[in-house]
């Protein structure tokens, strides 16, 4: 059975890449990824996706790569597709990071919750998980190089795509140069504890979140802005942008769910013949 080299992101764009065959499922795969890089622990909450420009697709375990990347082949239009490992759940809320390549994982993954808005910050705060973010790059305060215009050019790779409308760039700037002076003595991994930390103390810590819209629950149409969050606790409903719990869910409430390309769907025990709520969603 011939075999083919499938390559596998992560989510500060490294790669690595495995070699597969027809029958190699997505949970092959993140498998071979773990072990290549000495990942140990909870690689059954990691999952391979699909990502396409304006679609993200979590592949099902039995699912078989090598089909997807053929199809984006033969559809001519798959250049800019790729596969991403990713942590999906977490379900042990008590979970502490003391493996090294777990830790850099996590980092890598809060790192990019925070810049795409998928966890919400506020402006303070994201300007201190800023700092901590230049710490790790650029190591300690350097008054002689770290002036303003430093960060200028690329400060979007430090703030919140949701907010920089908010300040200005000299503003953010200023912002992230002062809590960078002022982490004295600061190691890369003491930064990257902090900023680990910084992210747990809130209350949407370890919630997967799925941007949506808010279509219908019940018989009553919404057409908001809304999060979908998934946790070790149930499924959230979070409002956009700041995430406050719109709805929460505990498992045994839910009564049934579906799901389209399009759209996701679930009905919970809030009345006696269960209330549907429906989520337009491109993931």
């Amino acid at each position: 059975m011939s075999r083919s080299w499938v390559k596998v992101y992560f989510l500060d764009d490294s790669a690595t890449a495995v070699s597969c065959d027809t029958e190699t499922t997505a949970d092959d795969v993140v498998a071979l990824v773990a072990d290549k890089i000495e990942l140990v622990g909870n690689v059954s909450e990691y999952k391979l996706l699909e990502v396409k420009p304006d679609f993200v697709h979590i592949l099902a375990d039995e699912d078989k790569p090598l089909q997807f990347k053929n199809e984006w082949t033969a559809n001519k239009g798959g250049v800019t597709n790729r596969f991403v490992l990713k942590r999906m759940y977490f379900m042990d809320p008590n979970e502490t990071f003391d493996d090294p390549v777990e830790k850099h994982l996590m980092f890598i993954q809060s790192r990019h919750s925070v810049a795409t808005s998928r966890c919400y910050v506020e402006p303070e705060l994201a300007m201190r998980l800023a700092a901590l973010y230049m710490q790790v790059e650029y190591g300690p305060h350097k008054p002689d190089i770290h002036v303003p215009g430093f960060l200028a050019p690329h400060i979007s790779q430090y703030i919140p795509a949701g907010l920089m409308r908010t300040k200005s760039v000299n503003e953010w700037e200023s912002g992230v140069l002062q809590h960078h002076a002022s982490l004295t003595n600061f190691t890369r991994d003491q930064a990257v504890d902090a900023y680990i930390a910084e992210l747990e103390r809130l209350p949407h810590a370890r919630i997967a979140t799925f941007p949506a819209k808010y279509v219908q629950c019940g018989t009553n149409r919404m057409g908001t802005k809304v999060y979908i969050g998934v946790s070790s606790k149930g499924v959230h409903i979070l409002d956009h942008p700041n995430m406050a719990v719109n709805g929460f869910y505990c498992y045994n409430s839910i009564l049934s769910w579906g799901a389209s390309v399009n759209s996701f769907s679930m009905s919970t025990d809030e009345s006696p013949e269960g209330l549907r709520h429906t989520f337009e969603t491109k993931e």
